[in-house]
């Protein structure tokens, strides 16, 4: 204890300084037009915290389909090629935009025109079905 030592002064406090930001949550997430997704807190503040990845092929048509807007690589579409949103030929991300139509319109009214006229030929046949069921009745 000989080397310890006291000094006597009025008491006073130091000013606090905080270098950061308050703790927050999560309370949403944002994706820009290069697929990085930004978490949002609580407490004003943005993060990046991932990125999206868009693959391309070779050949776009070998792919095969696994549902109605799902598709799996091949043999015939290659090996998929990764790559960030607006690398080379790939397109954009749109956060919160609803994708518009990715049929063909023209092929579609070929189809439905197609059905109508099915549908039509099989009411006809019901028709002249139940006319000849008749025909038989009234003969007997």
């Amino acid at each position: 204890m000989a080397k310890t030592t006291q000094f006597g002064t009025d008491y006073s406090q130091i000013a606090k300084v905080q270098y950061g930001y308050k703790p927050g949550q999560i309370t949403g997430i944002t994706i820009d037009e290069t697929g990085t997704m930004f978490a949002q807190f609580s407490n004003e503040r943005s993060k990046p915290i991932g990125q999206i990845a868009l693959a391309s092929f070779t050949n776009d048509q070998g792919l095969t389909p696994i549902g109605s807007t799902s598709w799996k690589e091949s043999r015939a579409s290659g090996a998929p090629n990764y790559d960030a949103p607006t690398a080379g030929v790939l397109g954009s991300v749109e956060s919160g935009v609803l994708e518009e139509l990715n049929v063909e319109i023209g092929d579609e009214l070929v189809e439905l025109v197609k059905a109508q006229a099915f549908y039509q030929a099989n009411a006809k046949t019901i028709s002249t079905e139940t006319t000849v069921t008749q025909t038989l009745i009234q003969m007997t």
